[in-house]
């Protein structure tokens, strides 16, 4: 119950660490529908590389566990062996995402960051 109560605890204040930082980052010109679509920008620009980087690490962790630690230990190849399987089908589904969305952008027109033309929130003038 103390480890479950200590992660959730940990996740929501670095979730509001995020939030702190992207507003900061972002500034408080933009308020409303435009200022929150402004701060999941930024949230999703910075969140994107970074879960990329994670699965590429635990990759390589898996694949150092796999080589070293478990010369001997059959049963320890086989959980490296399906934790190198999760990191690989984890980067081919980001990647993959990001590639739809990036073929969905360019045929509609949207820019890389998000910059499309005529395009205005209801209420802005």
């Amino acid at each position: 119950m103390k480890k479950t109560l200590l992660t959730s605890c940990a996740l929501v204040s670095s979730v509001f660490s995020v939030f702190a930082q992207v507003t900061i980052t972002l500034g408080s010109q933009a308020t409303g529908i435009k200022g929150l679509i402004n701060m999941t920008q930024g949230i999703l620009t910075r969140l994107v590389p970074i879960l990329i980087g994670l699965a590429v690490l635990a990759l390589f962790w898996f694949i150092i566990k796999f080589i070293w630690m478990a010369k001997d230990n059959p049963e320890e190849q086989i959980k490296a062996r399906v934790g190198m399987g999760y990191s690989i089908f984890a980067l081919f589904v980001m990647v993959s995402i990001w590639g739809i969305i990036g073929l969905i952008g360019s045929t509609l027109g949207v820019g890389q960051g998000g910059g499309m033309s005529g395009f205005k929130v209801p209420g802005e003038k």
